[in-house]
């Protein structure tokens, strides 16, 4: 996901491997530093077997950015290639309000716009 943003800042094609209805499991970056300090701490409540936030299909991810900017082209390099889903539920603990992860992601391309156009 990093990566389409940065691409999608800087004005270039999305590559995609595969169809693109592949889905991934996210987690914020920030969060999961939270959870990876807690655990090294060992508290309790960072017991997780996996830190999810949403399974997301790379296909919507794409979607977005290009509601955001139809000026984005993806291209789908060996898109006959179906990859495998690697689909996790999130853990209860991972309370999580759903399409807030688009939301979050829309902000931070139009952070990362501001910044190139700002500073460079």
């Amino acid at each position: 996901m990093n990566r389409f943003l940065l691409d999608a800042a800087l004005g270039r094609a999305l590559n995609v491997n595969g169809s693109g209805d592949q889905v991934r499991p996210i987690i914020d970056v920030q969060r999961l530093a939270r959870i990876v300090s807690q655990a090294v701490a060992r508290k309790p409540e960072a017991c997780l077997t996996h830190a999810v936030e949403e399974s997301i299909g790379i296909n919507d991810v794409v979607g977005a950015l290009r509601n955001t900017d139809p000026s984005i082209d993806a291209i789908h390099i060996n898109q006959q290639q179906v990859l495998p889903d690697l689909r996790l539920t999130p853990s209860p603990a991972m309370k999580f309000h759903r399409g807030s992860y688009y939301r979050r992601l829309i902000d931070d391309l139009r952070r990362i716009k501001v910044s190139l156009y700002t500073n460079g």
